[in-house]
């Protein structure tokens, strides 16, 4: 992985969180199908590699087109992408629970909006 910029945050809003275990996502509006009523585009979510998949996170996902910025969902051997305002549930299929671990590249612990 290449780093593209750097995102300079004041160390007491993610203090519980490892330094060189955070990195961002700006949002696109490509990811308004998961992120609408969450996230307009131009904000920016720090994410920690990691953490706990629940559907009140927005999760960093790796899919065949690339990373997706979703709420997520496990149900069975399928990762569920939830849906933004007005998008219906979209399923990734994982091999095992093992696979969990290499699709969810992080969990948000902060959104700071433009």
């Amino acid at each position: 992985m290449a780093i593209q910029d750097r995102l300079v945050v004041a160390r007491r809003l993610v203090e519980d969180y490892s330094p060189e275990r955070l990195f961002a996502y700006d949002v696109s509006n490509r990811d308004m199908d998961f992120l609408r009523g969450l996230a307009s585009p131009g904000d920016r979510i720090v994410f920690r590699r990691g953490g706990r998949v629940a559907p009140d996170r927005i999760c960093a996902v790796r899919t065949r087109t690339g990373i997706v910025l979703a709420r997520v969902e496990f149900r069975g051997h399928s990762l569920v992408l939830l849906p933004g305002e007005g998008r219906h549930i979209e399923p990734i299929e994982l091999e095992n629970a093992l696979g969990l671990v290499g699709v969810v590249a992080g969990t948000h612990v902060l959104l700071i909006p433009r």
